[in-house]
């Protein structure tokens, strides 16, 4: 089972790129997560992924997965 890993509701720069680099770093050591988001992305944020991912970006990052979480675990 995947794990979700988001940031802020109302998610800024820092905690999208924090959710995407700790998600890759789950992933890497065989821990599997999804960047994911809560809210809507800023104009800066957008333009930070669109300029700097290389690679398409998860679905779950394109649109808030708040509606679609049951409970939310904060550790």
């Amino acid at each position: 089972m995947s794990v979700y890993v988001v940031g802020h509701k109302i998610p800024d720069s820092d905690s999208i790129c924090g959710a995407i680099a700790l998600a890759n770093l789950k992933n890497a050591i065989d821990e599997p997560a999804i960047a994911a988001r809560l809210g809507e992305l800023s104009p800066e944020t957008a333009f930070i992924l669109e300029s700097l991912v290389s690679r398409p970006l998860n679905s779950r990052l394109a649109t808030p997965v708040k509606r679609y979480l049951s409970s939310i675990i904060l550790s």
